[in-house]
């Protein structure tokens, strides 16, 4: 990772673009809830954006023609985050499609599992995008989780520490004036 100070609305802009032929083609309605002010967090902007592009790609997979995905962000600082840092980064992506049956949640985030679906012929695939996702988000002090129903949709979040991650370094200057040298 590379980490530095990312801002997270401009990466869920990036990602949607890379998405945008698939939302096009299938006129999916996608709507963005963006907290105003979010934070910077300190992340690899380009592994950030891999996993929310993985995230929505996924959603544009299973979701059907003239469908809806709905991507959310917010900062929270109720220690419900799952990680060491009490505040933290949410975001969602939440697709009206197929959903994932309760016996099959717990696996889709093994590398090549491909949950069974109508659209699964379609829909194509490795089986690696959300284990890479996964793997990802681990990787920037983070959880991730999905939420789904079938016949109804999916959720799936992911949380990142802002607190410990966003604090600016300590100049040497700091560092003399506490009497180190």
């Amino acid at each position: 990772l590379h980490p530095e100070l990312v801002n997270i609305a401009e990466t869920i802009a990036a990602a949607s673009i890379a998405v945008q032929e698939a939302i096009e083609q299938k006129k999916i309605t996608l709507n963005f809830h963006l907290q105003e002010e979010l934070p910077p967090i300190k992340a690899d902007p380009n592994r950030l954006r891999q996993i929310i592009v993985n995230l929505l790609d996924n959603a544009c997979k299973f979701t059907p023609p003239e469908g809806r995905i709905d991507v959310r962000a917010e900062a929270r600082s109720d220690g419900k985050g799952g990680i060491a840092a009490q505040d933290y980064l949410l975001v969602s992506v939440t697709d009206n499609g197929v959903g994932i049956p309760p016996e099959e949640q717990g696996r889709i985030f093994e590398r090549f599992y491909r949950a069974q679906s109508p659209l699964m012929v379609e829909a194509g695939g490795a089986g690696l995008g959300l284990s890479t996702a996964k793997a990802l988000v681990e990787a920037h002090g983070g959880r991730i989780w999905v939420e789904s129903e079938p016949g109804v949709g999916s959720t799936f979040s992911f949380v990142l520490p802002i607190s410990e991650m966003t604090q600016p370094a300590a100049s040497p200057d700091d560092a003399t004036s506490q009497g180190a040298s």
